[in-house]
């Protein structure tokens, strides 16, 4: 509970600070294979990749996994739009 907490009073601190991710976005490579269908990743999934990277949740992604990975029960609170 007290990592959910301070997770969440990090988003709240956190949230009107803009990161620059444009160099998050992976490079297309035409080997880049999905490993779910075995085929190659689209040009709609790099889209749809990066403006998943853009939102103000991505830059809490491992604060997060490492919450859900460490606690039983974690609760998230986000403003609608925070992705």
């Amino acid at each position: 509970q007290i990592v959910a907490q301070k997770v969440a009073s990090n988003m709240s601190e956190r949230r009107k600070r803009r990161i620059d991710l444009s160099d998050a976005v992976p490079k297309k490579n035409k080997q880049d294979i999905n490993p779910w269908t075995n085929a190659p990743y689209t040009e709609r999934y790099y889209s749809i990749l990066e403006k998943r990277l853009k939102l103000p949740v991505y830059q809490f992604k491992e604060k997060l996994l490492e919450a859900v990975d460490q606690n039983q029960i974690v609760v998230v609170e986000g403003e609608t739009g925070s992705g």
